[in-house]
């Protein structure tokens, strides 16, 4: 009698069997190696092209990476602060400061106070002016990265000593109106209290001055015809920086009436001591005499609107009084007697006409004055809008 034969159902292999068989050997993943594992040459090579490439954006985003990144670019967060009403509260979020809000004044009563506005806008106000929220002030005390979780310290203590320990990277400074001002000055008198520490600021090359905070009531009150100009709390904290380079904005002085040197006095309240290697102007209107420039500046420049436009109000052409902004720089030169000290207008187109003629003249009486030559381009720059 034949064999049985065996039924296909009986032969068959199960699906998942073969399907088991069938399936392919798990592929090799190549080996990571850890970023904080790197030789250092390798990561200063790589953190330098981040340096160069990468927006304060791109820097705040590589913050949250891990400890490693925190304390690499952190001094790339802090380099440039721009300071407003609406974003000191939020970039300076942990440090224990009084900040109160500023009382509106025409004179000085809200000077016994170091004042503040309203506290800085959240969510889409933020981004607004280019930053998302938290940009400068997040809480990143603790994050996780490819690391693990890192703590940084996130008792109220540890936050406020290290930022403002992030305030000694600070290289260039903005301060917008009187609560960024005020607030400048509330960080630098508590700093004050622990003298073991760098102070904050204490890398700051360039400090600029606009035009919302010397034009306001608590740094301008009035003319020097009403009163005697006297430093306010706020100014006198802001005498102690010590940038290399100040910019300021000139048509905060017509406030009250032109070549008014009440302006100049409470100027001076702030930068009078510092010692600048360039001071610059910004908006020298049409007619004006030569501004106020503090003492011992050696590089000065006048960045000038435009002289000799048409004016709308007497529906005719301004008469060009370049030659006589000219005329009382040179005097200023002279008078300090310093023949290093150089100087730039910049915007004046007119000036081509008479600057050749009138350097050679300047030129000449430099050299009666100090009986030694000098070149009159070592006197003055004059540069149009084009040239720059």
């Amino acid at each position: 009698m034949p064999p049985n034969k065996q039924s296909k159902t009986s032969s068959a292999k199960p699906k998942d069997q073969s399907k088991s068989k069938a399936k392919a050997k798990p592929k090799s993943v190549p080996q990571t190696l850890p970023f904080s594992t790197l030789p250092i040459e390798i990561t200063s090579l790589i953190f330098s092209y981040i340096d160069d490439q990468h927006s304060r954006q791109d820097f705040y985003n590589y913050i949250q990476v891990s400890r490693q990144f925190y304390t690499r670019f952190i001094p790339s967060v802090y380099r440039r602060l721009e300071l407003k009403d609406r974003n000191v509260k939020r970039i300076f979020r942990g440090v224990n400061i009084d900040i109160k809000p500023v009382k509106p004044s025409t004179r000085h009563e809200s000077d016994s106070e170091f004042g503040s506005g309203s506290e800085g806008s959240e969510g889409g106000e933020n981004e607004k002016d280019g930053h998302t929220e938290d940009e400068e002030g997040g809480d990143t005390s603790i994050n996780a990265g490819k690391e693990g979780k890192w703590d940084l310290g996130s008792n109220p203590q540890n936050i406020h000593d290290r930022k403002l320990s992030h305030l000694q990277h600070v290289k260039s400074l903005i301060i917008t109106d009187w609560t960024a001002a005020s607030t400048v000055a509330a960080i630098l008198k508590e700093s004050k209290r622990n003298l073991d520490n760098e102070p904050p600021f204490s890398q700051l090359s360039t400090l600029a001055l606009g035009h919302c905070f010397l034009y306001s009531n608590e740094f301008y009150p009035d003319c020097a015809c009403d009163t005697e100009p006297v430093p306010t709390r706020v100014t006198k904290q802001l005498a102690t920086l010590r940038p290399k380079h100040v910019c300021a904005d000139w048509s905060a002085s017509v406030k009250y009436h032109f070549e008014e040197d009440g302006f100049d006095t409470y100027m001076n309240h702030v930068i009078g001591q510092y010692n600048l290697e360039s001071f610059t102007w910004h908006g020298i209107s049409a007619g004006t005499l030569f501004p106020w420039c503090p003492t011992g500046v050696l590089n000065f420049r006048a960045f000038a609107k435009d002289c000799g436009g048409w004016n709308e109000e007497k529906q005719e052409y301004d008469e060009c009084e370049c030659q006589w902004t000219l005329q009382q720089a040179s005097h200023y030169r002279l008078e300090k007697k310093k023949s290093n000290i150089h100087m730039e207008i910049i915007n004046l187109d007119c000036l081509g006409d008479i600057a050749s003629a009138y350097c050679i003249s300047i030129a000449a009486e430099t050299f009666q004055e100090s009986n030694m030559h000098r070149r009159v381009n070592s006197l003055w720059t004059i540069r149009n809008p084009i040239s720059r």
